[in-house]
Formats: C-alpha cells, structure tokens, sequence
C-alpha cells in the first residue's frame, strides 16, 4: 500500500488511519510513494546491511543553521509530551525524493538537509553507547565533498574553520550535542520516538525521470502542500 503525507496534520503528527492523503499515481509510470520508518526502512537494505545514499554535484551543501536543527529536535520531543498518546500515531517527517542510483543505493534528488541532519543525531545516539551496542547507520556518499565520512568520524573546529560545509555540519552536531546535555532524562523517550514512531514519506522517481528536471518543481512543493509548519528547508 502507498501512503502519502496527511494534508492535514497537527504539528506533523498523523494516524494510520488518516482518510486525508495527497493523490498518489498508478500505472507503470507512476512515482512511487510509500511511507518509511527510521528503524529499518532509511537505515538498513533489505538484506540489513547499511542503505546507501548519493548526493549529486547539483545539490548544494548542508545549509540548515542551529535554529532549524533545534526546531526539528524539539518538535519531536512534543510529539513524546502529547496528550493521551495512542499506539497507531506516528510522527511525520517532510518527503524525500530518491531515485536509484546506478551505482547501487538511492541519489537524493530533494531531502538532504533532513537525511544529513537524522544521520546527525543518529551518530550522536551512537556516540552515546560503547562499540558493542551501537547501531548500523545510512551512509552520505557526497559527490563533491569526499572528505565528509572523515569529518563526520573526526569533527573539528578547526577543519570547520577550513570548508563552508563542515562548519554548518559542525554547527549541527554541537547543536545536537548541547540539546541533548540539558535533556538527558528524556533522551531514550526521545530516541524511541525518532527510530520507532517517526516516518519519513519516500518518493520515488521512475528510471525516466531526470533528478534535476525534477529538482525545482520539488523544491516549490516545499512552499505548498507538503511543506512543514515546523521544519523549514
């Protein structure tokens, strides 16, 4: 069954059973959209090893600023602290757009900031726990920036200083890191809601589709439909 993101939804929170979905294609040619958790579906390939993700040279950098990473914390935090919770609410994310890549994995044609930005604070969740117990995450192979898996492994102020991309990924781990110290009650609620209640809504482009043809119309779906209250682009 394909699912699309509620129209309707207070603060990004949505039901499984939720009568109000955007129109989803059918046929052979149809975009392909369905909904994907954070546990399984984003992280790991059917097979479980880690999902594979390609940012093309088309794409700019990771841009979001502290506040927009706080605001996309704090929203999921709000959706742990709702009133009367029940078992079938899930907590919505904005759509990606993926297409896949030839060289096994997904391109991200429309999302990275968010999926740079989960694959952030899933490393911080990681870095919390021993070796033993930390979990396999989704890899960022970026086209132009194939120093990032070094970065990200090895953050400093210093290279930060030294690359426009590390110093707002650097920006957004400190931000991450800070967040969670004031938090640290309610971290494991917090997590449990972002790998097991949290959705994101996964489009997917048809072989024919061109990634960049697609890339600005996706980019004004942002400022109608699908947009986020919440979480800006």
């Amino acid at each position: 069954m394909h699912l699309a993101l509620p129209r309707t939804a207070n603060k990004n929170t949505a039901s499984e059973s939720e009568s109000s979905f955007c129109y989803v294609p059918h046929g052979e040619d149809a975009t392909d959209m369905s909904e994907q958790t954070i546990t399984n579906d984003l992280r790991l390939t059917p097979s479980g090893e880690a999902q594979r993700y390609f940012i093309a040279h088309y794409q700019r950098g990771y841009r979001w600023s502290p506040l927009q990473v706080t605001q996309l914390l704090e929203d999921i935090r709000e959706f742990t602290r709702r009133r009367d919770p029940q078992p079938e609410e899930f907590y919505c994310l904005q759509p990606l757009v993926l297409k896949v890549s030839g060289g096994g994995g997904y391109e991200v044609v429309d999302g990275q900031q968010r999926l740079t930005t989960l694959l952030l604070i899933l490393r911080h969740f990681n870095e919390r726990l021993t070796e033993k117990f930390r979990q396999l995450l989704f890899t960022l192979d970026y086209e132009t920036r194939p120093n990032l898996l070094h970065f990200l492994n090895q953050p400093t102020e210093a290279l930060a200083k030294c690359n426009v991309d590390f110093f707002h990924l650097f920006g957004a781990a400190t931000t991450i890191e800070k967040w969670f110290s004031d938090k640290e009650n309610e971290v494991e609620e917090i997590k449990s809601a972002l790998l097991n209640k949290t959705k994101v809504i996964w489009f997917q482009l048809s072989e024919r589709d061109n990634a960049v043809d697609v890339l600005i119309p996706s980019e004004i779906a942002h400022h109608s439909d699908f947009k986020s209250p919440v979480i800006p682009k």
